[in-house]
Formats: structure tokens, C-alpha cells, sequence
């Protein structure tokens, strides 16, 4: 979906709720990955495609010692 070609037009209209809930997605996502990174990779879901999304999502991420953020 993200590879669509308006994509990113369709990211500038997100309601506040939608990009909170992108947000709670991604971060779910990424502290998922410890605990079922080789399920995910045999889904092709990997710190990466993640990372990637996020920007495509215009999301930043970031570590910290309590676990992934978004901001």
C-alpha cells in the first residue's frame, strides 16, 4: 500500500486520531521484534521494512532504554 503513487498525499490528510494510531502501530511493531523477530521475518516484517514505513509515514523513530518511541 505504501508503494502506491499517492501515498504520500494521502499521508498529509490523516486525521490527528489516524496518525496517533500509525504512531501506536509502529512502536507496537518494533517492540514486538525482540521477543518474535524470526516470526516476523518469515512474514517479511523486519527492523528495516518497519524503519522504512515509519518514514514513508513521515513518523521518526528513535531507541531508548525503555524501548522504541515515534515522535
Amino acid at each position: 500500500m505504501s508503494c502506491s503513487k499517492r501515498f504520500r498525499l494521502g499521508v498529509q490528510f490523516l486525521s490527528t486520531f489516524d496518525k496517533t494510531a500509525a504512531n501506536q502501530l509502529i512502536e507496537k511493531l518494533l517492540a514486538s521484534l525482540p521477543d518474535r523477530q524470526q516470526d516476523l521475518a518469515e512474514l517479511g516484517v523486519t527492523e528495516y521494512a518497519i524503519h522504512n514505513l515509519a518514514a514513508k509515514l513521515n513518523i521518526s523513530t528513535k531507541h531508548t532504554e525503555s524501548g522504541p518511541v515515534c515522535s
